[in-house]
């Protein structure tokens, strides 16, 4: 389904924070995966500036399971 709204000209930006050197998308999976599966190499995206340097829960979801990549992450539908 998202697949079919960006063909047909959806284009919200995914929403990152930044982190030690990347970028860790907190909003969009499923607009990330769509776009790359399209042959996108970029995305627009919102980046979230913390007001003060600590570690954000989503670094350490990803670290716990292993998760360096968008492919590292598997979509389930319920």
């Amino acid at each position: 389904m998202v697949l079919q709204e960006i063909k047909h000209g959806y284009d919200a930006p995914v929403i990152v924070i930044p982190h030690g050197g990347r970028y860790y998308l907190l909003d969009g999976h499923h607009r990330a995966f769509a776009l790359k599966k399209l042959g996108f190499g970029e995305v627009e995206a919102i980046i979230l500036v913390p007001g003060k340097k600590f570690t954000p829960g989503v670094v350490k979801t990803a670290e716990k399971g292993g998760l360096k990549r968008l492919e590292d992450v598997r979509i389930v539908r319920d």
